[in-house]
């Protein structure tokens, strides 16, 4: 592969999950009370979903500015595909214990369905997979 593309692909990755993360983020939290209540529905979150419902979008904006900072942009990239996992086994968990649930990932994603929402997020844990794979640790680029 080419060089250059293997220099700019992490970075790359780290500007998709920061407009991902912060757009998704800004939803939940002008959406916070629909998603708390959502959140304290689910019997396996039940007293926790008021706090989660600040938690997630908090540090969704957290991992945001790691990936922002070119120091800790290996780090943020390691980080989102652990966030990223945690969604998806969530998502295959809902997909198999309930039938109809909203999705509260934010604007256009939650229009997708629980199955092509795991396809999508297979997809971006397989990009962030090849971006910590290939990342530049002597020579960020930009």
């Amino acid at each position: 592969m080419n060089p250059r593309f293997l220099q700019i692909m992490p970075q790359v990755t780290a500007w998709i999950f920061i407009v991902l993360f912060v757009y998704t983020a800004s939803d939940k939290l002008v959406n916070v009370k629909d998603f708390s209540e959502f959140l304290n529905r689910l019997e396996f979150i039940g007293p926790y979903g008021s706090v989660l419902a600040w938690m997630i979008p908090v540090v969704e904006i957290g991992i945001s500015l790691m990936l922002l900072l070119p120091s800790f942009r290996a780090a943020g990239l390691i980080v989102s595909i652990g966030l990223m996992l945690l969604f998806t086994f969530y998502l295959v968990y809902m997909r198999i214990a309930y039938t109809h649930l909203p999705c509260h990932c934010g604007g256009v994603i939650s229009k997708l369905t629980w199955l092509q929402h795991i396809w999508f997020n297979v997809g971006l844990i397989v990009l962030l997979l090849f971006s910590v794979r290939w990342f530049s640790w002597t020579k960020p680029a930009g």
